[in-house]
């Protein structure tokens, strides 16, 4: 790489660096370092997870993240349980004062960045959210081991009635996994064991992910009762653990983006759970917005903390 490049990236990182106020002791005005409210946000949106999988997640030194969770355990942020048949495997959560301090960072990080960029323009807040998304998508793509997607013959197709059994076991395996609800969410749901005559509704489209001839993730947009004019729900998006990671999610994600408002809709919704954080970011990362409440009358995901919202029409407004 040309030494002028490298120069222009590290002016760009010491600037950027300065303005986000990341170099100060305390973040957000806080009693918090960077470092801190990094883990208080990987474990609220992460709940059950041991030190291993956030240091992980986080790419930090499991030294300093020990110390760091010492410390939060210490002021009452965080508690640790043995795991069920390993009592020397802690899993940690966010205790209650831990939630609201979750909540209190989480707002002062958005109005920081509403002060940030507030006196921009519409038209140049969209270009620097533009640059922001080229440089992230850039650099996600040189992090992600694309090599054995591209090997492995891969077939994103609709629904078939013979992948009922098997979309359902995947459906349901992943609610498993995570420890999410499973009572009045699709998990107890008799339409999961019937998805390909569910998603024959009008203006419905459900989609598989087939791996060497084996189902193992699909998604679906599907009009949920009670949602406003043109709206659709993004709904049962979920892989087996071997395909997450890798890049699928988003295509998969982006397609159903397309098909969707090929169907004619501006905009899809999303509910979910505080146990599918991961997912949760990347809907956050593709332009997906929290809203305070939900918009169905299904009667499902009573209590459910997450629901998002994608315009499917930029430049349009939202009817909620």
């Amino acid at each position: 790489m040309k030494q002028e490049y490298i120069d222009r990236i590290r002016t760009f990182n010491r600037y950027y660096t300065k303005v986000l106020g990341v170099l100060n002791k305390h973040y957000l005005d806080s009693n918090f370092g960077l470092p801190e409210v990094r883990v208080i946000q990987d474990i609220y949106l992460h709940p059950h997870r041991v030190a291993k999988e956030i240091a992980g997640e986080l790419n930090m030194d499991k030294g300093f993240l020990s110390r760091l969770l010492k410390q939060l355990e210490q002021k009452g942020y965080i508690i640790r349980k043995g795991a069920e048949g390993d009592s020397r495997v802690g899993i940690i959560n966010l205790t209650e004062k831990g939630c609201e301090i979750y909540h209190y960072l989480n707002d002062a990080a958005n109005h920081s960045v509403e002060e940030m960029f507030s006196r921009l323009s519409e038209q140049q807040l969209q270009g620097v959210i533009k640059n922001m998304d080229a440089i992230y998508n850039v650099i996600h793509d040189m992090d992600t081991d694309f090599t054995s997607l591209r090997n492995e013959p891969l077939i994103v197709r609709p629904v078939e009635e013979e992948d009922n059994a098997e979309i359902a076991r995947v459906l349901r395996a992943s609610v498993e996994e995570h420890g999410a609800p499973r009572v009045g969410t699709f998990y107890d749901d008799p339409h999961t064991d019937a998805i390909y005559q569910t998603f024959q509704e009008k203006h419905a489209e459900y989609w598989v992910v087939e791996c060497d001839g084996k189902v193992k993730g699909g998604a679906g947009f599907y009009p949920t009762k009670g949602l406003p004019e043109g709206y659709a729900e993004l709904t049962k998006f979920h892989f087996r653990p071997e395909l997450r990671g890798r890049g699928i999610g988003k295509h998969l994600l982006l397609h159903i983006e397309k098909r969707a408002a090929k169907a004619g809709y501006t905009h899809l919704y999303i509910v979910s759970y505080h146990e599918f954080g991961k997912a949760v970011t990347m809907y956050e990362r593709n332009g997906y917005t929290h809203i305070s409440h939900a918009l169905d009358q299904s009667g499902m995901y009573e209590g459910a903390p997450f629901h998002l919202v994608k315009n499917l029409q930029p430049g349009q407004p939202c009817s909620w």
